[in-house]
């Protein structure tokens, strides 16, 4: 993998429903994993989304805030 300190990340994390995330089984997870993985890479979060809605329906608000944010830096790691 290609040297990625100083990079900067925005995290989006999802799951399909409210019951996934009030039972806390996944986007803590996800964001264990994506935290710990900046870490070790030395990759500076910038921003942090969650969201507890399906994938099947774009309209969903914290989506749209990511994307919005990504329109505005240049040079991110997704």
């Amino acid at each position: 993998m290609k040297n990625l300190t100083g990079k900067r990340a925005i995290l989006y994390r999802r799951v399909s429903t409210t019951e996934q995330k009030d039972t806390g089984s996944s986007l803590a997870s996800q964001k264990e994993h994506l935290t710990s993985f900046c870490i070790r890479n030395d990759i500076e979060i910038i921003k942090d989304y969650e969201e507890d809605c399906s994938a099947k329906n774009f309209n969903r608000p914290e989506f749209g805030n990511f994307l919005s944010t990504l329109l505005k830096i240049k040079r991110i790691l997704i």
